[in-house]
């Protein structure tokens, strides 16, 4: 318990210096109920398991168990806040962690049923990135 509110106190001091740049705060428990607060003048204190955030005219209090995450938004309706993922249909040149070149697919949803377990590095539109096949 005592790491989880050292976790959350280092990443509200991490990102609290760019907290301004945004206007909401938005907390998501674990059941996906979201509530915004106006990021002005809002104060989070820790206190018996709980989290209490309060901005002068709203407040809330969330168990730190049952917080799922909490994100910065330009915007309080959440479903704007988070954007939508579209598929990429690109070529996709697969490599494994030492440089071999696997091959080359166009979907990702097919990768764990044509790929042995392990760690793959993909190239795909000028980015690379690691996947992990299960």
């Amino acid at each position: 318990m005592k790491k989880t509110i050292i976790l959350l106190l280092l990443i509200l001091g991490a990102v609290s210096m760019n907290a301004e740049d945004y206007q909401y705060l938005t907390f998501v428990d674990n059941s996906g109920t979201a509530k915004s607060y106006t990021a002005l003048g809002l104060e989070i204190t820790f206190s018996g398991g709980n989290a209490v955030v309060t901005n002068g005219t709203e407040s809330g209090t969330y168990s730190l168990d049952n917080l799922n995450r909490m994100f910065f938004s330009n915007d309080k309706d959440v479903a704007n806040a988070i954007q939508a993922i579209t598929a990429d249909t690109a070529a996709m040149h697969i490599y494994t962690t030492s440089g071999v070149f696997v091959g080359e697919y166009r979907d990702t949803s097919s990768l764990s049923g044509m790929l042995p377990q392990g760690i793959y590095i993909i190239k795909q539109n000028g980015k690379t990135r690691k996947i992990s096949v299960r």
